[in-house]
């Protein structure tokens, strides 16, 4: 029996298989969403802003100085999960007030095994996400990480993330360093 017919034979394996691939892929983004473009967004056409009422947990700052870094509305995913494998992912808007490039180099947590920077692309009508090695923030500029984009991937959870709870993420940045960025768990 080759291997195909055996996995087919097996029902709750193939199952399993195609659930934690979708599950995987919803903690990414929405499928009705287009692919978002890894160009900056300029601030004057963002329209976001920090809430004024919980401004440390809305807004972080990094850099020499005057902050140069500014991370606005970090939030992420309630965990998707299946079996072992479970994931969410975190958004939030990179406001790069200096005079020079700067660049999300990596992302490290303690709620998940593995943290990665990702982008969501479409190809032949399908959603698909794949990593990248930095996130480009042009001086002056406003870059958002959101569903059906780029975004930072939390895989393998070691607990599970719900509406409420907050997140811990630590980003560094090639000029501006690292940063602790503190994420509620929200519903899209």
């Amino acid at each position: 029996m080759t291997i195909h017919r055996r996995l087919l034979a097996r029902p709750a394996v193939v199952l399993a298989v195609v659930v934690v691939a979708l599950l995987a892929l919803s903690a990414c983004g929405e499928a009705g969403q287009p692919a978002a473009s890894p160009s900056p967004t300029p601030s004057s056409r963002l329209g976001m802003a920090s809430s004024p009422t919980a401004p440390e947990q809305d807004e972080s700052s990094s850099g020499t100085g005057e902050a140069l870094i500014r991370i606005l509305d970090p939030w992420a995913r309630p965990s998707a999960q299946a079996g072992e494998m479970s994931t969410s992912a975190v958004y939030l808007v990179i406001r790069n007030q200096g005079q020079e490039t700067d660049r999300l180099l990596h992302a490290e947590s303690d709620v998940a095994e593995t943290v990665e920077l990702h982008r969501t692309t479409m190809d032949g009508g399908m959603m698909k996400m794949e990593p990248v090695q930095a996130i480009e923030v042009p001086a002056g500029s406003d870059v958002e990480l959101k569903p059906g984009g780029l975004h930072i991937m939390l895989i393998g959870l070691k607990r599970d993330l719900e509406v409420g709870d907050r997140v811990t993420v630590t980003l560094r940045f090639e000029r501006a360093g690292e940063m602790e960025v503190v994420a509620e768990v929200r519903q899209p």
